[in-house]
């Protein structure tokens, strides 16, 4: 008998162009089942930590049995939570420590917080027997000249275009544009100011350095970012004096100037801070496509940022700058060139549980699908990290729309991890509610689950010294409390 007609857009993944990709914003709760121990009790409680995620999804494929499926990452994902037990195990009170300033008095929790991990590493491409300057100087590559701590790299409002490049490959019927598969290293270049002067692009540069052209000297450093450009033999290198390879694969230029304070967990470092400067046209900028089959309207991707610390023996503009020529004065280099590396990104999947039926469009049985996710995430109470790059996973089946919707969908986050000498244990959570937020209500939320891990933490004791606490500010949301400027 014939199909029957199947009218109006099918519950699909999204359609995308295998050069496009869609970022989203979700918000969502989890609930964390946490055990703990004082004085000889056992004290138990579900945390609910209200989430901030940014995900980055891919173009649908046909696997090899048939059915559909896609990939996202995880680009960022914030949690933020307090309960009874995190408040009475580190201030002997249910509702938190008891502050006192300026008159004022209030009870601040003590506050979980969860952050994803994507482990950047900085990797250096020169000879082996070449002597970098620095803290301890020796040869080989090694971060801490330019990068500091590498923990400390952060690369903000990432997505996998920071990564693709486009190519030509030759057919039978001539060249064919193709975007390559996305990789895990954003390119770097160390090389003098004195290069782009002399060339006449030095309107590219960071405004600072436009503003004080006539006091910077020739040799003072510049970093820039980059895409790797392909090349018809192997790969050839980026040039930023040529227009073309800048329009294609220039992501970040940072000078050596210091950007503010970091309000990291250890305390404030130097930071520094690559962006690309606005050239009159995002032309670098990934476009993706909106949430629905009906829309080809695109919006904008936030810019590439790149922020990381300062070597530590080294504070403010000048010094840093000078080090900087250091490195290449006494490696006798033109430039200095290497790449950062993501190591561990939340890689995740979804895919159909049945093939379309015979005659009908290859999108049409999308759903019910099985969703599955792993991550790498670090813990904290407070300011003080009780899990490091630990590992997760997570499933969900039978969902019918992505982000799943009316589903729990089930993960496992286990860990046992000891905080001031108290040990506290995670168990098998859950995640519900999910619901799409504003960009700019996750920036506030993660800049919010940023701001408690910088909050003091102590065991509170009778008679005990207020001296954590005597610098501790409320949160105030025009405050960027990764990198203070």
């Amino acid at each position: 008998m014939p199909l029957p007609m199947i009218t109006g857009p099918y519950p699909t993944f999204r359609p995308l162009g295998p050069d496009k990709t869609y970022l989203e914003y979700e918000g969502s709760t989890i609930t964390i089942p946490l055990t703990a121990k004082k004085d000889g009790r056992t004290l138990s409680e579900e945390v609910q930590l209200r989430a901030f995620m940014r995900l980055e999804l891919e173009p649908p494929y046909l696997n090899n049995i048939g059915t559909r499926e896609f990939q996202f990452t995880i680009r960022d994902w914030e949690l933020h939570g307090t309960c009874a037990v995190l408040n009475e195990l580190f201030f002997n009170d249910p509702r938190g420590h008891f502050h006192v300033h300026e008159g004022r008095a209030d009870y601040i929790p003590a506050t979980m917080t969860f952050r994803v991990s994507n482990h950047v590493l900085p990797r250096f491409e020169i000879p082996r027997d070449t002597i970098l300057p620095g803290p301890t100087p020796r040869p080989g590559p090694v971060t801490d000249p330019i990068f500091g701590d590498p923990r400390n790299i952060e690369i903000k409002n990432l997505n996998s275009h920071a990564f693709r490049v486009w190519d030509t490959i030759t057919e039978s019927d001539g060249n064919k544009w193709v975007y390559s598969s996305p990789n895990n290293k954003i390119y770097f270049q160390l090389l003098p100011l004195k290069r782009l002067i002399d060339a006449r692009v030095h309107n590219i540069l960071p405004p600072r350095i436009l503003g004080a052209l006539a006091t910077v000297t020739p040799e003072s450093p510049l970093l820039i970012f980059h895409k790797k450009p392909p090349g018809l033999v192997g790969e050839r290198d980026f040039n930023i004096l040529e227009a073309r390879d800048r329009a294609r694969y220039l992501l970040a230029i940072s000078d050596f100037a210091v950007e503010g304070q970091s309000q990291t967990p250890h305390g404030p470092l130097s930071v520094m801070r690559a962006v690309l400067p606005d050239r009159g046209a995002s032309v670098n900028i990934a476009r993706s496509q909106s949430n629905t089959p009906l829309s080809t309207n695109s919006r904008e991707a936030d810019a590439l940022e790149i922020r990381w610390t300062a070597p530590a023996d080294v504070a403010g503009p000048g010094p840093t700058g000078q080090l900087m020529a250091r490195v290449l004065t006494d490696a006798k280099l033109e430039s200095l060139t290497g790449y950062l590396q993501v190591v561990s990104p939340a890689r995740s999947i979804c895919t159909a549980l049945q093939a379309p039926d015979l005659g009908r469009p290859i999108d049409s049985a999308d759903f019910p699908a099985n969703i599955h996710y792993s991550i790498n995430f670090h813990v904290y109470v407070n300011q003080v990290r009780m899990v490091e790059d630990a590992a997760g996973v997570a499933h969900a089946y039978g969902i019918h729309r992505i982000p799943p919707r009316d589903v729990t969908v089930a993960f496992d986050k286990t860990h046992v991890g000891t905080v001031l000498a108290r040990q506290l244990m995670l168990g098998k959570g859950h995640c519900t509610g999910m619901h799409t937020i504003s960009r700019e209500e996750f920036r506030d939320g993660q800049n919010y689950c940023r701001y408690w891990q910088s909050v003091p933490l102590r065991i509170d004791r009778l008679g005990q010294p207020d001296d954590p606490w005597r610098n501790y500010r409320e949160y105030d949301r025009t405050v960027d409390y990764w990198s203070r400027s």
